[in-house]
């Protein structure tokens, strides 16, 4: 059976909750599309969700990673394009480390594309009426650095996978977000 990593972060911010802890902690051990799901709650720190992300993929050695954050400003589910070699922001993650022009690694390249099936995924959501949308970036927080380590460490590791990064808006219930998943999953 194929293995899937796939990870949410806990709260963050003025956030109490982060719905992408409870969801990824629902699919724990779960199988879904012959994937045997490996489901883990990244910090929402820098450095130790760099860490952390790496040391699972070592672990784990993934046939598909998805990676989840919370994105509350936004109203549809956003799988990401591109994570770029750099942080900045003002919010300083749950360590209290702000970071402000810095790279993620100095001696790797500065962006890596995801290689989830996007279109498809967007496309399968929308026909299951779940609004959802292309987004070209994943940020600068937290969440791009997850994602732009996953893809550098799988490139490291010579993997040739699935493995991308998903935003999902504040406001939808549980049990929709868990078709939306399984509907992401079902994509791959």
């Amino acid at each position: 059976m194929k293995k899937l990593l796939l990870t949410g972060f806990e709260a963050f911010a003025e956030h109490s909750t982060n719905p992408t802890k409870d969801l990824v902690n629902s699919f724990s051990n779960s199988v879904v599309n012959n994937y045997q799901i490996k489901s883990f709650v990244l910090p929402v720190e820098y450095e130790s969700a760099k860490d952390r992300i790496n040391e699972l993929i070592e672990l784990e050695i993934p046939d598909a990673i998805i990676l989840l954050g919370l994105a509350a400003d936004r109203s549809e589910i956003t799988p990401e394009l591109i994570a770029i070699n750099y942080c900045h922001s003002r919010l300083p993650d749950n360590a209290g480390v702000i970071k402000l022009f810095e790279k993620i690694n100095l001696k790797s390249k500065e962006s890596f594309i995801s290689t989830l099936p996007i279109e498809k995924i967007i496309q399968s959501l929308n026909e299951n009426k779940i609004d959802a949308k292309l987004s070209t970036t994943a940020g600068t927080y937290v969440c791009n650095t997850v994602m732009y380590t996953a893809l550098h460490k799988s490139s490291q590791m010579s993997l040739d996978i699935p493995c991308g990064f998903i935003h999902i808006p504040n406001g939808i219930d549980q049990d929709q977000l868990i078709n939306a998943l399984t509907i992401c999953i079902n994509s791959l």
